[in-house]
């Protein structure tokens, strides 16, 4: 049977992402993890997986396509992932021409998978923008990444970046929930 010493504070070991603080992050690494077969369709296709090297969880940015979502959406979703690709391909890289939007996404998240390797970004980080606030830190949908060695950075904050973790709202009273006197639980 283990012992509890509860004059000790507990060692969580939690580490969080470039400790919390949102904003640029520089020399990452980036990888992109396909869905398992065995995971539901309700996953994304595709997550890019941001590593600050720390020991941190790491940012999972999920990306959803599909073939029946409108043209300017399949145009935003592939600008996007090919900001992502620009980053870590050699200059003068020959993109690939695809017959649908399903085969460049996926090109896409080809390249960027044979091309992350031990390269290093720099991203954008945030809790969030000022209409959708988050407790968790994540990537910006554009200007979020950069090549490490960038030297006109896109990367700073705009006045929607939500730039401080926002705070649970404390627990509202329920009628009848009045303070109970000392000694009762």
């Amino acid at each position: 049977m283990s012992k509890f010493n509860l004059n000790e504070e507990p060692q969580t070991g939690v580490v969080v992402f470039n400790n919390g603080v949102a904003g640029k992050v520089e020399n990452v690494s980036i990888d992109v993890e396909k869905r398992k077969a065995d995971e539901p369709d309700s996953y994304p296709p595709y997550k890019l997986i941001v590593n600050d090297g720390s020991g941190a969880m790491p940012i999972n940015q999920g990306f959803y396509f599909d073939e029946n979502d409108t043209e300017a959406k399949q145009e935003q979703t592939i600008q996007r992932i090919r900001s992502i690709a620009k980053t870590v391909v050699p200059e003068g890289f020959e993109w690939p021409v695809c017959d649908t939007y399903t085969e460049a996404c996926e090109a896409l998240f080809k390249i960027i998978k044979q091309h992350a390797g031990e390269q290093k970004v720099n991203v954008f980080t945030s809790y969030g923008w000022t209409g959708k606030p988050s407790k968790f830190l994540g990537l910006r949908n554009f200007n979020f990444i950069e090549k490490m060695d960038e030297v006109n950075s896109r990367l700073k904050p705009t006045p929607s970046d939500v730039l401080e973790r926002p705070e649970a709202d404390a627990p509202r009273a329920e009628v009848g929930d009045a303070p109970k006197p000392d000694g009762i639980w």
